[in-house]
C-alpha cells in the first residue's frame, strides 16, 4: 500500500475488502459498510491489479486457430476462454479486459471462417 501523499489524487481508490470505488471524502464504503482508513485501506487503480488468466489464455488461443486450428478447436476454446475472462474482469478487480474482447472477437471470426471453408467443402463432394 502507498501512503495517500505520494499517490496521484486523480486515481480512483477501492475498498480493500470488497474492492468497489470508494468516492473521495467517504469514512465508510457504502458496498461493505467496513470503516475507510486514507492509510490502510484504500487500494490504487493500477497498483495491485493483476491480468486475469482465462483473458490471456483465450486471446492466445485465438491467435494460436489463426495459425493452426483443427477442426475449430482453438477457435471454440479461445472462445469459451476468452468470454470467462470477460465475465471476471467486468467488476475491475483484474485488467484483461480488452484481450478478452479482442480474444473474442478473433476466435469468432476463425470459427466463422473456418465453418464456411468447410461448408464449400461439403458443396464440392
Amino acid at each position: 500500500m502507498e501512503n495517500l501523499e505520494t499517490v496521484d489524487s486523480n486515481q480512483k481508490k477501492y475498498c480493500i475488502y470488497c474492492g468497489k470505488e470508494i468516492p473521495e471524502g467517504v469514512k465508510y464504503c457504502s458496498n461493505c459498510g467496513k470503516p475507510v482508513d486514507e492509510d490502510e485501506n484504500i487500494e490504487y487503480e493500477e497498483n495491485n491489479k493483476k491480468t486475469n488468466g482465462f483473458a490471456i489464455a483465450g486471446f492466445v488461443l485465438a491467435l494460436a486457430s489463426c495459425c493452426i486450428d483443427l477442426l475449430g478447436i482453438n477457435s471454440i476454446l479461445g472462445i469459451v476462454f476468452s468470454a470467462v475472462g470477460l465475465g471476471k474482469t467486468k467488476d475491475g478487480r483484474e485488467k484483461g479486459k480488452g484481450l478478452a474482447i479482442a480474444g473474442l472477437i478473433l476466435a469468432i471470426c476463425e470459427f466463422i471462417y473456418r465453418l464456411s471453408k468447410v461448408y464449400e467443402l461439403l458443396d464440392i463432394l
